[in-house]
């Protein structure tokens, strides 16, 4: 499972460098996206995914109550979204469409150095001991 967790990572870190170097990559797949009641379930379900992956390949990181703390939070929010409601999730949308360019690449950054993170937890010399 750490395998999997260090996939995860690198999507995240690969995803995080594309909206570094083009934010415009990241306005333009967030104004594709219309939120619809079966967009919202299926975001929800693959963030569920990623928490069970990370907490389930928690114990082959070198930081695993950390690793299992941040699938948990990812499992929470997934279920917290579809509560929202398409009105709000749109509003949400809109007010990060709304952000310069510098904004979205800081949260990139962000995103980079988290699945760096991650990858380097699974491949640490202490990961899994």
């Amino acid at each position: 499972m750490g395998a999997a967790v260090a996939v995860i990572g690198a999507v995240f870190g690969a995803v995080g460098i594309a909206g570094l170097a083009a934010p415009s990559v990241i306005f333009a797949a967030i104004d594709g996206f219309k939120p619809s009641p079966v967009k919202i379930y299926g975001w929800a379900a693959i963030r569920v995914l990623l928490g069970a992956v990370l907490i389930l390949g928690a114990p082959d990181t070198a930081f695993p109550t950390l690793i299992r703390f941040i699938g948990a939070a990812l499992i929470l929010k997934a279920t917290l979204v579809p509560l929202l409601g398409l009105d709000q999730v749109r509003s949400i949308l809109d007010w990060f469409q709304g952000r310069s360019p510098l904004v979205v690449r800081f949260l990139c950054l962000l995103l980079t150095f988290f699945g760096a993170f991650l990858v380097w937890a699974v491949l640490s010399p202490d990961a899994g001991s």
